[in-house]
């Protein structure tokens, strides 16, 4: 069960995809925000009066990518803090997930039951 008001930002390039995960993630029981891409997310995160409690990034997108995004991330200490769950489907080397240390890694496309353990663990 999803904790009360609990906001998670998907930052996905894949209009199918997020709007998926949107479902999926009201159907838990959080409230969901979509960005297309790492810049959109950066300019949201920043206007926003109510930081989301996570982030799914996907690592491959126009604009600015994932690891970009995250790069940024963690040098704003306004929202450095947010878990971030990175989802990928191209199969990126370990290595180079770690480096960007997610809180936790999905491979696409992404099991809901995966997810939902991922998010709670979060929480």
């Amino acid at each position: 069960m999803a904790e009360e008001n609990a906001t998670i930002l998907i930052i996905e390039d894949d209009e199918d995809i997020a709007e998926v995960l949107v479902i999926l993630l009201k159907g838990f029981g959080y409230d969901a925000v979509h960005a297309p891409d790492g810049e959109a997310a950066l300019h949201f995160l920043r206007a926003t009066s109510r930081l989301p409690d996570v982030i799914l990034l996907d690592l491959m997108m126009p604009v600015m990518d994932g690891e970009q995004f995250r790069i940024e991330q963690l040098r704003d200490t306004r929202f450095a803090h947010i878990p971030v769950v990175v989802m990928s489907g191209a199969g990126h080397p370990e290595h180079k997930v770690s480096s960007l240390r997610p809180n936790a890694y999905l491979v696409k496309p992404v099991d809901a039951g995966t997810l939902s353990r991922a998010l709670s663990r979060l929480m």
